[in-house]
Parts: C-alpha cells; sequence; structure tokens
C-alpha cells in the first residue's frame, strides 16, 4: 500500500477512520447520557396528560399503602419479580438511585409480582432493598397499568401523572438516570 507524506499506510488510515466512525456513530460513545437521558436510558416519554392509577396494596413490611400517599414526589413505580433474572440485576441499581435522591423527593415504589411473599422478602433482603415493596398478590395493579413483561417501570412526577414508561431492566445509578431524575426533582420545586 503506498505511504502517505508521514508515512502512514492506507490501511492504518482506514483503520482510524473506522475506529472514529464507531466512536461517532453508535459503538462507545463517551458523551451518551448529557443529552438526552431519557433517550439514552431507552425511556419512551408520555405527554403526562393520565393520572396514575392509585391503588392500596400489603407491603412487604405488612403496612398498606397506597400510590397516592406519595403524591407530590417524583415515584419510580417498579413491577418485578424474584424470579426473574433482569429484575434481580436491576433491583440493585434501583435501590442506589433511591438513596441517593430519597431526600430530595424520589420514592421508588417496587411492585412485586411474586406468587408468594417469602421469595421476594428473601431476595430484598439478601441484596439489601431499601425503598418499600408491595405484593400484587391477584395481579389486579399490574392488569390496571397493562403490565405484560417485567421489570417494567413507571415514571410519575409529582402531580400524579404518568410521564414515562421502561420495559426491561436499566441501570438506574448511571448518569443519564441521574440526570434525568434530578430535573424531574428540581421541577417539583418550581
Amino acid at each position: 500500500m503506498a505511504e502517505d507524506s508521514k508515512g502512514y499506510s492506507g490501511k492504518w488510515r482506514i483503520t482510524a477512520m473506522w475506529i472514529l466512525l464507531l466512536l461517532l456513530g453508535g459503538g462507545v460513545q463517551p458523551w451518551r447520557g448529557l443529552a438526552d437521558p431519557w433517550k439514552d436510558l431507552g425511556i419512551l416519554r408520555m405527554d403526562g396528560s393520565r393520572e396514575a392509577y392509585d391503588f392500596r396494596l400489603e407491603g412487604m413490611d405488612g403496612i398498606p399503602r397506597s400510590l397516592k400517599e406519595f403524591k407530590g414526589r417524583v415515584v419510580l413505580l417498579a413491577f418485578w419479580a424474584s424470579f426473574c433474572p433482569p429484575c434481580r440485576e436491576e433491583m440493585p441499581s434501583l435501590n442506589a438511585l433511591y438513596n441517593r435522591w430519597k431526600d430530595r423527593g424520589l420514592m421508588v415504589l417496587g411492585i412485586s409480582m411474586d406468587a408468594g411473599k417469602e421469595a421476594a422478602v428473601r431476595f430484598m433482603k439478601r441484596v439489601g432493598i431499601d425503598f418499600p415493596v408491595l405484593w400484587d398478590k391477584h395481579l389486579e395493579v399490574g392488569r390496571r397499568y397493562r403490565v405484560y413483561r417485567i421489570p417494567m417501570t413507571f415514571l410519575i412526577d409529582g402531580r400524579g401523572r404518568l410521564v414515562g414508561m421502561a420495559m426491561g431492566a436499566r441501570d438506574w445509578d448511571s448518569p443519564p438516570a441521574h440526570k434525568m431524575i434530578g430535573a424531574m426533582l428540581e421541577s417539583l420545586n418550581r
């Protein structure tokens, strides 16, 4: 192959171009998460015109809770089950997100779709889940939210409106997630 004026062969220029294209076009993106965290997390934005369905379920601690108790806070409503590998993978990052932002107005509310409470409680203890988890014993809440696969997470703004939905596991303890939650919490104070 012919060399250029600096002694580089055409092969190296082509390799350098491919690396540059990968960096710019979809491979490694070091700036990922800086422009649109919703898009980077793969969260479907909703227009906020629909109010989140309220419910009352028993918590793993035996205390019944309802969604309306958390109005005025940003809520991540996370449907999951202990038998679901992606759910188990996602839970530690949800817990980290909760612990980082809970004092600023974030509530992560887990909805267990396990057949029994025992498996969910064992998993929560083993992993160290700090946010409240409720048991959807008859899967009524899951049906109301049209949950057809797990994990599935709904984002609810401070007015109690559905603003986003995520299907599948996410890294909630990531720069895009923190940027998105920070912006949502900032809007609570306006």
